[in-house]
């Protein structure tokens, strides 16, 4: 199929629960063949590894700076009042970053759908809706002894990245165990695991679950300008929210822990709920430093856009709500780098050593890969009773503990929250949300006006006015005679460790205008003797074609977990943890190529911009409406049709790379498109 058969099949397609699966992620995963290439770094860099190791470089800028901040603001250990001033503007830049939170207002509606009784323990199944029709399954997991009566302290206990969620007997090991120490404890099925899927195929059948549906999930969340955190740190406030009304647990004793992707959320509602009182993250607090360079980028709801750039690193998890009490849980083989986590304890004990309460932060470590093993949960349980009942006991996990089957924990009647009556998905209300932002933005644009709206924009792609964009540097690498016409052969340097490469073609008759060509697979293959742009040349035409960053030579190749988000997915977050979108960079580039192509052809001839494939027509779209007096046309081919489309498309093939945070509170493409107008032509 050719590349540009997969945006049209992208166009037409909805996905819905009652899908089929197999044929259409076969169809829809598969990523397009690769073109060819002239050649033209040799041996200058990689460009493979290019966009890495610069996004690696600009977030190493990043934490050296926040390192600098941290010192500044701790020179003088009196000064507690400043630690209180940064510790209230993080989590308020943190907030922001989600786009705020869902309303926690709504009805929990809340039903106990059965109880299991097992020795020195209850097992109470519970579904509540966190937001309208969103249900969220849950088992709270009370204790049976006489000698503990309520009201109970409360633990909030978020799963990891398991297939059955509150179901495996990790979690469920470290709610028992609690329980029998004389505390409530709520494990839930987080979005996409347990009973939680979000997408259904005709069978009812989940189509993906996990870190896939997670990053799926954050694809359309990041046009929303929020992201997959966001409705889980939801789920866990609105959790909060239920164990706070039960008279049998004390709403003044709670806390939380959790364990890989549940020690993820630990980290977020402990960092931004005053409720809990005491939290345990096992498994998942390292250092931005070694996780970057080593695993890369986690799955979309581990990313808070620019999270880096205002200073958010693992350890500000730690500080952002000390001296609340933590204690860190690793594995000493963790795939999670064990050096991050040192570095990153040692970080915010600087903190709460200010605060006078050094003893309120704990690194708990055991020997083994990734896992929440024995010894880590009993770690966990034993800080819940010192800090939420003042008791300090050594726990020790029953080896006879028996909790319940996959299927006794099931808290729906067909084991996923879908089937109930009324029941929508994150997908649905993304989709949804995403519907009436577009509507609103129509608006707006209609009452600003669009010159006005298009500074907004430039502003959310964060593209510096024109006069302030860097002059390219051109490093000229000869030329080659051809029948008819001259290739010159460049690199063009917008900023240091990126570089763009690039040809000419000119006639040798002379020529009267320019065609500027972009193409997804990289310009290479067009630029043969018997290519695309010989004809162009042949016509009387010159030919600028380059390669934008990331495409054709310096073409990334590091997955984000499943082949659906793209070749250069991990660089595409790599870029979001800095605030920063691919869309914004290659605007800026392609920009600048059009403001040198005078020094590069000898000319002021028009310019026709001309964009073969979704990533450089989406590129494109951009360029022409914020600097239309650039351009002569510009000629888009295969350009997906709105960022609502992407939203609606949850499996559709890398549109991760399509993605400007928060632009749909600005603009979606029609908008641009109606900006462009007559100059613009869709093939």
């Amino acid at each position: 199929m050719h590349k540009h058969s997969w945006a049209k099949l992208a166009r037409t397609l909805r996905i819905s629960g009652a899908m089929t699966c197999a044929l259409l992620m076969g169809l829809l995963l598969a990523p397009p063949a690769m073109g060819g290439d002239l050649d033209l770094i040799g041996d200058r860099l990689d460009g493979e590894t290019m966009m890495r190791e610069y996004l690696l470089g600009e977030i190493d800028r990043h934490l050296t700076e926040l390192q600098e901040a941290e010192d500044e603001r701790l020179a003088d250990p009196m000064d507690t009042d400043a630690i209180e001033a940064w510790q209230a503007d993080l989590r308020e830049n943190f907030i922001e970053a989600l786009g705020g939170l869902p309303d926690a207002g709504t009805p929990l509606n809340a039903q106990v759908t059965e109880v299991i009784e097992r020795d020195g323990f209850i097992v109470e199944k519970v579904i509540y809706e966190s937001m309208p029709g969103v249900y969220v399954s849950a088992a709270l997991f009370l204790p049976d002894d006489p000698q503990f009566e309520p009201p109970y302290p409360g633990i909030l206990l978020a799963c990891g990245h398991a297939h059955t969620g509150k179901g495996s007997q990790l979690y469920q090991s470290g709610a028992a165990l609690a329980a029998l120490h004389g505390m409530a404890t709520l494990v839930f099925d987080p979005i996409d695991q347990g009973e939680r899927h979000q997408l259904l195929d005709e069978d009812g059948d989940p189509i993906f679950w996990g870190t896939h549906a997670h990053s799926a999930l954050g694809v359309g969340a990041i046009l929303l300008g929020h992201n997959t955190a966001r409705f889980m740190l939801h789920d866990m406030i609105r959790s909060l929210d239920y164990l706070e009304e039960r008279p049998d647990i004390d709403g003044e004793r709670l806390g939380a822990m959790g364990n890989s992707g549940g020690g993820t959320q630990t980290s977020h509602i402990m960092s931004l709920d005053d409720r809990i009182k005491a939290a345990a993250p096992s498994c998942y607090i390292t250092s931005f430093d070694r996780l970057v360079n080593t695993l890369g980028p986690q799955d979309a709801e581990q990313n808070i856009f620019g999270q880096l750039a205002w200073g958010m690193d693992h350890a500000e998890y730690l500080t952002m709500r000390a001296p609340m009490p933590v204690m860190v849980c690793a594995a000493t083989d963790d795939f999670f780098d064990i050096g991050g986590t040192h570095a990153s304890v040692e970080r915010a004990r600087r903190t709460f050593e200010a605060l006078g309460h050094e003893d309120r932060l704990v690194l708990t470590e055991t020997e083994g890969s990734h896992g929440w093993h024995q010894p880590l949960r009993e770690a966990s349980v034993e800080w819940m009773l010192r800090w939420l009942k003042d008791e300090e006991a050594t726990v020790e996990e029953p080896e006879d503990l028996v909790v319940l089957t996959d299927e006794e924990i099931l808290a729906t009647p067909e084991g996923e929250v879908l089937k109930l009556d009324g029941a929508r998905s994150i997908f649905d209300i993304n989709a949804e949300w995403a519907r009436e932002k577009a509507a609103e933005a129509e608006t707006r644009w209609a009452e600003i006006g669009a010159d006005q709206a298009l500074k907004e924009v430039r502003e959310i792609l964060g593209l510096p006015e024109r006069g302030a964009l860097p002059e390219l540097e051109i490093e000229d690498l000869g030329e080659e005679e051809r029948d008819g016409y001259t290739m010159r052969k460049f690199l063009l340097w917008p900023e240091e460790n990126i570089v763009l490469p690039a040809v000419t073609m000119t006639p040798d008759g002379g020529f009267d205008e320019v065609i500027l060509y972009l193409d997804d697979d990289g310009f290479g293959a067009a630029a043969g003797v018997d290519g695309l742009l010989a004809d162009y040349v042949h016509e009387g035409q010159a030919v600028i074609a380059v390669d934008l960053r990331g495409l054709g030579e310096t073409q990334g190749s590091w997955d984000f977990y499943r082949e659906q988000f793209g070749p250069d997915g991990r660089e595409v977050m790599l870029a979001y943890l800095i605030g920063r979108s691919y869309v914004g960079m290659r605007t800026a580039d392609l920009i600048g190529v059009t403001l040198a192509a005078g020094d590069l052809l000898d000319t002021e001839a028009p310019i026709r911009l001309v964009a073969d494939g979704p990533i450089v027509s989406v590129v494109a779209l951009h360029a022409a409406a914020l600097e239309q007096d650039l351009y002569a046309e510009a000629r888009l081919s295969g350009e997906i049709d709105s960022f609502v489309g992407i939203v609606e498309q949850p499996l559709a093939y890398n549109m991760l790379v399509h993605t400007v945070h928060g632009a749909l509170d600005v603009y979606d493409l029609p908008l641009l498109r109606e900006a462009v107008g007559n100059m613009l032509t869709l093939d």
